[in-house]
């Protein structure tokens, strides 16, 4: 199949059915801009054979996570001249004659102890092939992830690329109460469903940063003397513990090592904000970086090489160092602003937060050619964090006052927004790989 990835710019609307446990809405998610020839895919209605209603519509998800990346345009329901559910009941002429590159057909059915199974079919109409088919079997309450690890192969089958629908984002949301302000850091799938909320302070939260197993988010809070602390939590037991604290010192900006046993992150604790290295197996510290500029915000290049933000040249500027030497390399030179560094998987390329005169936006560096490219030109764009297949980032992005996620892909070519029932979202953190 011919590659169909070329620019257009145009809205258009996705309306997701909540799944809120809280409260039942609709979630909009806007694309801004997506690819000017998607492939044409329908997703038909899975069939329920079992008595009473299925717990969610499945297809509706799949479509919503397909059509999501900007790589897909789904064919209206209303348009397909039959709802097949299994290969004996496909007439691929029509398919062909609605010019669809590929077709996904299912269903569910329950099983013994309050568990569903749901069988899956990818078809390409014009070679009349079964490209994938696969059952996933689940608790019933567990229909939307069910359908993000489907969402997840068909991607990957017809991409080649790794599908990220059933990763998580931690994020911080913001909410006004009678005394004050709310502070919550929350869990939430990909596409911003089932948000769980593990820890609220009426202090600032920032910084949350996830485990390579993504089972421990560590993330910064505030004493009441207004010194920041570092925070691990442990995913599995809901239990917080403080891993770095000074009274009237600055501890922030933690980041987990790539084999998660050491945790980079700064602190002013000698004086000037420098970064230090803690092996979790023992608490013992190493200072990484010595000097009298702010050094903050690592990531990990590898298990011995940081990339930073430094002040060290005058202004922001993002540089490497492998840990041990006191060698730091800048990397970046375009704009007079580069911060927030995050390393995508590969360790080949790194997000940041750029701004050379004209906002604060999201850029990408391919470590290898230097090349540094603006993704996003919008006003206050900041906390980049990079999906785990490298495809896609999530930020925060400020306008009219109100702060909430986006997302943009690598080469900027797909950007959407989605609404949160928040006031103000902030300080995205993108899961790794979590199967």
């Amino acid at each position: 199949m011919m590659n169909k990835l070329r620019l257009y710019c145009g809205i258009a609307l996705i309306l997701l059915a909540s799944g809120l446990a809280a409260q039942s809405s609709d979630r909009t998610i806007t694309i801004i801009r997506g690819y000017d020839d998607p492939f044409r895919i329908s997703i038909v209605p899975f069939t329920w054979d079992g008595p009473g209603s299925a717990p969610s519509e499945f297809s509706e998800i799949v479509e919503a996570n397909l059509e999501r990346t900007g790589q897909f345009d789904p064919l209206p329901r209303d348009q397909m001249r039959s709802w097949p559910t299994r290969r004996e009941s496909m007439v691929f002429r029509e398919w062909r004659l609605l010019n669809q590159d590929y077709v996904v057909i299912g269903r569910a059915q329950p099983r013994d102890d309050n568990r569903v199974e749901i069988t899956y079919e990818l078809y390409d109409p014009y070679s009349e092939r079964r490209l994938l088919g696969r059952s996933v079997t689940g608790d019933r309450d567990q229909w939307r992830q069910l359908a993000h690890r489907a969402s997840d192969a068909i991607y990957e089958e017809i991409t080649g690329v790794r599908g990220v629908f059933s990763t998580k984002i931690a994020y911080v949301a913001i909410e006004q109460t009678g005394s004050g302000r709310s502070h919550t850091l929350y869990v939430a799938d990909a596409d911003g469903f089932n948000e769980e909320p593990w820890f609220e302070s009426e202090r600032p939260l920032m910084s949350p940063a996830w485990s390579p197993d993504a089972r421990q988010i560590a993330f910064v809070t505030f004493a009441p003397d207004g010194s920041s602390e570092v925070r691990i939590l442990d995913l599995d037991s809901g239990n917080v513990r403080i891993v770095a604290e000074r009274q009237g010192a600055i501890n922030s900006a933690p980041a987990f090592s790539p084999d998660g046993r050491r945790l980079a992150f700064t602190s002013s604790r000698d004086g000037a904000a420098n970064i230090y290295v803690m092996d979790l197996s023992n608490g013992r510290l190493q200072q990484v970086t010595r000097h009298w500029a702010i050094d903050t915000e690592p990531d990990w290049l590898d298990n011995n090489t940081l990339v930073y933000t430094s002040g060290r040249s005058g202004r922001p500027q993002i540089y490497r160092l492998r840990i041990g030497s006191d060698n730091a390399e800048r990397l970046t030179f375009d704009g007079r602003y580069n911060a927030r560094p995050r390393v995508a998987e590969s360790g080949n390329r790194i997000v940041m937060v750029h701004n050379d005169g004209d906002g604060y936006n999201i850029a990408t560096m391919d470590l290898n050619n230097r090349v540094l490219q603006v993704l996003t030109g919008n006003p206050q764009d900041e906390a980049p964090s990079l999906a785990p297949n490298g495809s896609m980032v999530v930020y925060a992005s400020t306008q009219g006052g109100t702060s909430r996620l986006a997302w943009v892909s690598i080469d900027g070519m797909v950007e959407n927004v989605m609404p949160s029932r928040f006031g103000n979202v902030r300080e995205p953190a993108w899961s790794p790989f979590t199967y």
